[in-house]
């Protein structure tokens, strides 16, 4: 399905609903089915990818398709390598493409079994999952936070717990404290010196848990208070002291004139500060899910930018800097990219109206969006943002975005 887009008036003002945290959901239900006695998860993301981990979780044996949903697929690897039963997991043919093989070899490190049944670190995978030693294994930290995650929520099952060596650099830290936080909030202990986790084998205490609203949803929302002639939004369920590492978004956009404070478990974003006037560099290697709806609102704004610490997107759902180059090239927006940056050097005339391809990746669509209320667009394959936010094309249209679906729309 494609959607024809535009705002009539480029002024967004209203109160919005944010959908659950995937993030915070998808460990919470790892965690949960880790250990031996039940707790309630309240307020469960709704998000595809949440619904396909969860569903998941319930087969005992045979074959698991977790289609395009990465984070389930890299806990799973994991979860199912301590989990009695022999198990096929496998995915979409994009998934299929993304690679596992640093997960893979610290696992296998570890004492589990598993083997690859079509390319070598890549998915699909025959795992046989049994009680596995444990102990010391090392891991680069540059290539997935996702893959030390799923390694430290198993590591208290483990007979000899886990000490995990990090090497190189560290992408996407704060994912990783997220994990160590709601496992302390689950009572289990941990040490963290220099680039050593450790996590001996330990009893999950089960209480139950209420997930907060998605800060990785926030971005999209600034960006369109940002590129908005006025701009004032309410944003519902958030937490000023949260888990969520996406929490620094308003920081970002302080320089784009988007002020916030909270009241209550609202976040308030507003269009009325200064805009920076220089060209801006943007470190990103810790908050990779901001790095789209950040480089948007620049580009629409005709902000020159070098965004870095990139190198992680493209193996996210697309290739996510040479989809979004494309892209933003029908803007009249130049950029060079390399594999772990892109610059905004340029911006030339635009066509009237522009098509966007979305590329089967949710933040590439979302991302996109906020470029109506400057032009009249088309988006196509929308139901991708089901992958996280299934209301937010309803959400774009409670702010006054007219949306259609296009005619004779066949994709």
């Amino acid at each position: 399905m494609n959607y024809s887009l535009f705002h009539p008036s480029a002024i967004i003002q209203g109160e919005i609903k944010l959908p659950r945290s995937k993030s915070l959901s998808n460990r919470a239900l790892i965690i949960k089915a880790l250990n031996a006695d039940s707790f309630n998860i309240e307020n469960l993301s709704q998000a595809n990818d949440t619904v396909l981990l969860e569903n998941a979780l319930k087969i005992k044996d045979g074959e698991i398709n977790v289609d395009d949903a990465g984070t389930a697929f890299r806990f799973l690897t994991s979860y199912l390598s301590v989990t009695e039963g022999q198990f096929i997991l496998t995915g979409s043919q994009r998934m299929k493409q993304r690679p596992i093989g640093d997960l893979v070899d610290a696992l296998r490190k570890l004492g589990a079994k598993i083997k690859y049944l079509e390319n070598e670190n890549k998915p699909p995978l025959k795992i046989i999952g049994a009680t596995i030693e444990g102990g010391e294994v090392k891991i680069k930290g540059s290539t997935s936070s996702q893959f030390i995650s799923s390694l430290l929520m198993i590591a208290p099952k483990l007979k000899k717990g886990l000490r995990l060596i990090i090497e190189d650099d560290l992408v996407s830290k704060p994912y990783i404290e997220m994990t160590l936080e709601m496992l302390a909030y689950f009572g289990i202990k941990h040490s963290w010196k220099n680039n050593v986790i450790e996590i001996k084998k330990q009893e999950i205490q089960a209480q139950n848990i209420n997930i907060e609203s998605d800060w990785s949803a926030v971005g999209f929302w600034l960006e369109m208070v940002s590129l908005s002639k006025e701009g004032s939004i309410k944003l519902k369920g958030l937490q000023e002291n949260s888990w969520q590492g996406d929490r620094e978004t308003p920081s970002f956009f302080k320089r784009l004139g988007v002020n916030t404070y909270f009241e209550g478990d609202y976040l308030i974003a507003n269009k009325e500060g200064k805009k920076s006037k220089t060209d801006s560099t943007i470190n990103l290697v810790d908050l990779p899910d901001l790095s789209l709806s950040l480089i948007c609102s620049y580009a629409f704004d005709k902000k020159k930018a070098k965004f870095t610490g990139l190198q992680t997107l493209k193996n996210k759902e697309s290739d996510r800097l040479r989809s979004l180059r494309t892209e933003l090239e029908k803007c009249g927006v130049t950029c060079k990219t390399n594999d772990s940056s892109l610059i905004i050097d340029g911006f030339k005339n635009q066509a009237n109206a522009i098509r966007f391809k979305t590329y089967k990746d949710h933040r590439i669509a979302m991302s996109l969006a906020p470029f109506a209320l400057q032009n009249r667009i088309v988006i196509e394959d929308v139901d991708v943002v089901k992958k996280s936010y299934p209301k937010f094309w309803q959400d774009l249209q409670t702010v006054g975005f007219i949306i259609n679906e296009e005619a004779h729309s066949n994709s």
